[in-house]
């Protein structure tokens, strides 16, 4: 594999973990609202 497909690769990944941590913290009870915003997640129902 070339250079700029592992960096692709790695992006999509990065991206997979980025949004799996953000989906448990959006399904987490309200005590985690801090967290929310240290994500910038845009949820304005908090």
């Amino acid at each position: 594999m070339r250079r700029a497909d592992l960096d692709v690769i790695a992006a999509t990944l990065e991206e997979i973990a980025e949004s799996l941590l953000l989906a448990r913290l959006r399904n987490a009870p309200q005590d985690t609202a801090p967290l929310l915003r240290l994500f910038d997640t845009h949820r304005v129902d908090l």
